[in-house]
């Protein structure tokens, strides 16, 4: 079932003093000329205009290698809209020539992570050393850009790019014209961000960080969307997109207000587009915007802290305001089996043949499951074991999965905890 809102915010504000819950708001802006960074902490969000950046580097640690294109674009009722393009280029090295009528698939951002983005899905899936822009030295731990790509701008002008480089948490990145004029080179040095990701603008070739502390991000993007018949296409919805270190349960199918958060505790993911956009619908017969009404998200935030989303209103392109009920439900139960840690250690990192897991547990654990995962799931070694409340260390020998990055993971009941881990 759908249902229509019309209420004011002033009889929303009014509403909210004789309930438990707060509301907030989130604005694409009008035309969905803005992106808008929310943090439930003090119900507000901070505006940027969609053109304000181009590229996105993920820099949250010396490991993070996303990187992702701003795929955001205003509503256009008289034509096309400005917008970027993003092209892997057919050629083999930065100086080869490009010829534009060669390059036509679009790249798009996948929305699973912040360290997975457009210039990250052009890897070689079975080279687990390969990210995308850049394939992985194990011999130094630097990231090495091998692709060339090609970007079009809002003003139709092409510029080529690479990554060169990614050491200690430092991008090295370099871009001209298609003839190779006017190259550039610039340096992002995520320890000079206070944000987990740095935006990067063409128009002023200048580096600048995304707004700090933000748990969700209202902006427009592209998601494939069925359009009948086996035919899929790319098409551009305004939708929310969850920040990094945040997580989220889908309660769908159930009554906003019947949705409680103990029958979701093991459904949180952190996929960024698990809100996304199909919390509205457009009715064309009543020529407005209607809300899913048993549809309502439980987030947990990076400080574990959950709370819990129902959307009541959309203005659509006029203001693009999005109008929701928040409940502050506090930070994870101490029951949470994950709480049962208080420290947890990998070492060495990177490793080689054999490696040591710590774990501080603050209660004896029923036994649990440690496993190695590759990037693409795919588990490569696994073990279980048995803890004792206080410091426990497990030495693991004779790892004979390829050199690559995986991710580790200590699975407590359904309950995960990870870290990556390099081999050799």
């Amino acid at each position: 079932m759908k249902r229509i809102f019309t209420l004011t915010l002033n009889l929303i504000l009014f509403v909210g003093v004789l309930s438990a819950q707060e509301y907030g708001q989130a604005s694409f802006g009008p035309n969905y000329s803005e992106q808008a960074y929310f943090r439930f902490s003090d119900l507000s969000a901070e505006n940027i205009a969609n053109e304000s950046w181009d590229l996105a580097f993920s820099v949250e640690g010396a490991f993070s290698v996303g990187v992702h294109y701003n795929e955001a674009v205003p509503a256009s009722f008289t034509g096309e809209a400005p917008k970027l393009e993003l092209y892997l280029a057919p050629v083999d090295s930065w100086d080869a020539p490009i010829d534009l009528e060669s390059i036509t698939d679009t790249l798009y951002n996948p929305e699973t992570s912040w360290d997975e983005g457009a210039l990250n899905i052009v890897k070689d899936p079975e080279n687990q050393l390969d990210f995308g822009w850049g394939v992985y030295n194990p011999v130094d731990h630097s990231v090495n850009g091998d692709k060339v790509f090609v970007i079009k701008l809002r003003d139709n002008s092409y510029r080529k790019f690479e990554v060169t480089s990614l050491i200690s948490g430092v991008y090295t990145f370099t871009y001209a014209e298609l003839d190779g004029s006017n190259e550039a080179v610039v340096t992002i040095d995520g320890a000079q961000f206070d944000s987990p990701l740095a935006y990067f603008s063409f128009e002023t070739g200048e580096a600048f960080a995304s707004p700090a502390s933000w748990d969700l991000l209202f902006s427009r993007y592209v998601t494939p969307l069925d359009a009948g018949g086996g035919q899929i296409i790319n098409y551009t919805v305004a939708g929310v997109l969850t920040g990094p270190g945040t997580q989220v349960a889908v309660a769908a199918g159930v009554p906003q207000y019947e949705a409680n958060q103990e029958d979701y505790v093991d459904a949180y993911d952190s996929k960024l587009d698990l809100i996304g956009h199909t919390w509205k619908d457009f009715d064309l017969g009543a020529f407005s915007w209607v809300i899913q009404d048993s549809l309502s998200y439980f987030v947990k935030t990076a400080d574990e802290h959950l709370w819990k989303l129902i959307f009541i209103d959309f203005e659509g392109s006029s203001t693009g305001t999005a109008t929701f009920e928040v409940e502050d439900l506090g930070t994870v139960d101490v029951q949470d089996p994950t709480s049962n840690v208080a420290t947890f250690g990998v070492f060495p990192n990177p490793v080689d043949d054999h490696f040591a897991l710590s774990l501080e547990l603050r209660e004896q654990p029923s036994p649990f499951n440690i496993y190695i995962m590759d990037v693409t799931g795919k588990v490569v070694w696994q073990s279980r074991k048995e803890g004792v409340a206080g410091l426990n260390v497990y030495e693991f020998n004779g790892l004979d999965f390829p050199a690559g990055v995986y991710s580790l993971t200590v699975d407590m009941g359904g309950r995960l905890i990870s870290s990556k881990l390099i081999k050799q």
